[in-house]
């Protein structure tokens, strides 16, 4: 069994995360959110009516440019994805410039991106 990776200061590792809801009239919408695996703190990106490559892209992109990203990214980052492996080389374009580097690895998204979850859901659970 690996070890998990613990971060040791902001913004070392950042999840990304894409959810899928239904709405009543449109259709799926996409939601991007990052969460930093340090502070657990999570920035809502976006929302999109498709999933696709330019989506994908366009809401990395969004996240290396929320001010508050930009104040606490002073060395870089990792960004863990679960998915879009297809997409590593156009997303590490992308994140290249703020000293950003790509690592798939769906257990540990999963464990970044789990606490989010687990209060989304118990918010919804609650209305």
């Amino acid at each position: 069994m690996g070890k998990i990776l613990l971060a040791k200061y902001n913004l070392e590792y950042v999840a990304f995360l894409h959810l899928q809801m239904n709405t009543m009239m449109n259709g799926p919408v996409h939601l991007f959110f990052a969460v930093d695996a340090f502070s657990g703190y999570a920035f809502k990106l976006g929302a999109e009516p498709e999933l696709n490559a330019e989506s994908v892209l366009k809401n990395i992109y969004l996240m290396c440019e929320i001010p508050e990203f930009r104040e606490h990214n002073t060395i870089g980052f990792t960004l863990v994805l679960d998915e879009f492996e297809e997409l590593k080389d156009r997303i590490e374009a992308v994140i290249r410039p703020d000293n950003g580097w790509v690592l798939f690895n769906k257990t540990y998204n999963n464990f970044i991106t789990n606490p989010l979850l687990i209060s989304m859901d118990q918010y919804l659970s609650s209305l």
